[in-house]
């Protein structure tokens, strides 16, 4: 018996198996077992040898480990040993079949139903409540993603395209043992979007898939992990990072600016690396719309609302998805030939024209960051009123914050100058709260003012003092609130600081309105309404004779939108002046 190195003190009896620690199985191993891993656990002689995959002997056992008395100690090893090894060996093959068909993740991982309805058209056995599978486009994005490496995905509103893409971060992680990168330009953006998905579906997974979620990480092992940011430092938080499984994600990657790319490129050097850049189209200049030229190596797809089977369908199949009314409503109000209407329903990157005041780049990232809670409502700065002229029109109460969020708190249709006028002084004094002030002592009476007066500033109410916003000024004067009566007409102001040049300008409404657009082109605005955008995006500019610069009038806008522009009036309004001109509300509010 000499010379036998055969260990069996790792295994129980055959009543009792050896006991196996259960862990997330899509944790046990990042890569497939090899055949000296497999053959490391069978005991065998210190001389034997693996070759071609096969167990070899020293001759002299050969007879030894036939012998009748030791058979059935191997037998017993060799079912102990393979019952430890069939899940491994399953957990391989189920892996095999995941980088195949990454459709069978989703559905047999994550418990997302991966059926495949006949033109998106629910069978009619389905009634609403029942589970509701991928749909084709999805489908389409999550097969390409392994067939073709790098997928670029210009889409209109909502389509579903974040949940895609929050489980497609799972599938590369766990499948392919990729360390991931998320982006998107804003961190509220990247925690709230794409890492809301992520910890949906990682929470309502078949079975717990393992590791440790956190905010906007998953981490799972040395150089192993997933982490969202955002793209405001992209050199910071993307370069240095190399490894042989590499994912990346851009999600609203209309947004995000062309140095993130470059830096994400300088990671997909591995053969195993992937990046999907999914958004709105909203500019056609830029890394995301080169991606959509017919020389990238980009697999290219678009998602237009009409490819929503709610749409498709008229029926609100997918409750969080587009419905049916919303791309109806936008078809009457912003016009199917519309930039606005391209982008956000279309899937269509616009067709900029070069007298368009505001570039819809900017418009909506503008509204993504309103719609997003981005930019968050602080101090007021001003209020911008836009007085009604005619029946159809509206008068719009519009608010700007100091973080930059300008906000319509009301509109009225139909309403006198004195409901106009008390319903300012209402939402004023409801909105601007009045100061504390001590009583300060005789001998310092004058200096308290003043030391109020320079400390507490007054939001201005901003008004276009032409027609019947005359008389909406004169009432807030008389009532002793700090009201700037603003004739759009008149010359430009020459002692506005804030303008640039205001020689330039053929009248105070060009003035602010390019005023306005440079809040928007330096991005430090924030806007929540989908109307406003529209109207943004229809203001024009035209160049005289003369040199100076006009905003067309507010009549053409109106032949060619069917409305005013009420909105975007109110916004201009609102950005026109910080301070009022007068002293009358320092009175009303020390008092």
């Amino acid at each position: 018996m000499s010379g036998i190195a055969v260990d069996f003190s790792d295994f129980q009896s055959q009543t009792s198996p050896p006991p196996s620690p259960r862990r997330p199985r899509l944790l046990r191993r990042r890569q497939p077992l090899s055949a000296p891993f497999i053959l490391s656990k069978f005991p065998t002689n210190p001389q034997s040898s693996i070759a071609d995959g096969m167990m070899s002997f020293d001759p002299e056992l050969d007879g030894l480990l036939t012998a009748p008395l030791l058979v059935p100690i191997l037998e017993q090893y060799e079912k102990a040993f393979k019952a430890q090894l069939e899940p491994i060996a399953k957990d391989i093959n189920a892996m095999k079949r995941y980088r195949r068909r990454p459709l069978f993740f989703w559905r047999d991982e994550l418990g997302v139903p991966i059926d495949a309805w006949k033109d998106d058209r629910p069978p009619k056995t389905w009634r609403h409540g029942d589970p509701l599978p991928l749909w084709s486009k999805q489908r389409e994005i999550i097969q390409a993603m392994v067939d073709y490496r790098k997928v670029a995905v210009k889409s209109g509103h909502g389509t579903g395209k974040t949940f895609v893409a929050g489980g497609m971060a799972l599938y590369f992680a766990y499948v392919w043992h990729c360390l991931g990168l998320t982006t998107a330009p804003t961190f509220r953006q990247v925690r709230r979007a794409l890492w809301g998905e992520i910890h949906w579906l990682y929470n309502n997974a078949r079975t717990p898939l393992g590791g440790k979620l956190n905010q906007v990480s998953l981490d799972l092992g040395d150089k192993w992990f997933v982490e969202g940011f955002a793209t405001d430092k992209p050199m910071e938080n993307i370069t240095g990072i190399h490894e042989e499984n590499v994912f990346v994600i851009i999600d609203e990657a209309g947004g995000v600016p062309d140095l993130s790319f470059e830096a994400v490129e300088g990671l997909l050097t591995s053969e195993n690396s992937f990046v999907l850049y999914i958004g709105n189209p909203i500019d056609g200049q830029g890394a995301f719309a080169d991606a959509f030229k017919p020389n990238s190596k980009f697999y290219k797809t678009t998602i237009s609302c009409y490819d929503i089977p709610n749409v498709r369908y008229a029926t609100n199949i997918y409750p969080k998805l587009t419905s049916y009314t919303w791309v109806k409503d936008k078809e009457i109000k912003w016009g199917t030939n519309s930039n606005l209407f391209k982008t956000r329903v279309l899937g269509e990157f616009p067709e900029e024209t070069k007298d368009s005041l505001i570039s819809l780049r900017y418009i909506e990232l503008a509204l993504m960051k309103g719609q997003n809670s981005d930019l968050l409502p602080d101090r007021i700065k001003s209020f911008g009123l836009d007085v009604a002229r005619q029946g159809t029109d509206s008068s719009i109460f519009g608010v700007r914050y100091e973080s930059g969020l300008f906000r319509i708190v009301e509109e009225m249709t139909k309403k006198r100058e004195t409901e106009i006028a008390g319903r300012m002084k209402l939402l004023y004094d409801e909105m601007v709260p009045k100061p504390v002030v001590n009583p300060p002592s005789p001998e310092n009476q004058r200096d308290k003012e003043n030391k109020i007066a320079e400390e507490i500033p007054i939001p201005p109410i901003n008004v276009d003092d032409i027609g019947v916003g005359g008389g909406v000024v004169d009432i807030l004067s008389e009532d002793e609130y700090p009201v700037n009566g603003i004739n759009v007409g008149e010359s430009p102001d020459l002692n506005d600081s804030e303008s640039d040049h205001p020689e330039l300008f053929l009248n105070k409404r060009a003035q602010y309105y390019w005023k306005l657009r440079k809040v928007f082109t330096d991005e430090k605005v924030a806007i929540e309404d989908e109307e406003l955008a529209f109207e943004l995006s229809k203001i024009k500019v035209e160049y005289l004779r003369s040199g100076k610069i006009k905003i067309i009038d507010k009549d053409k806008i109106k032949a060619e939108i069917k409305r005013s522009p009420d909105r975007a009036e109110s916004c201009m309004l609102a950005f026109a002046k910080g301070e009022a001109e007068s002293n009358q509300d320092l009175v009303r509010l020390i008092l």
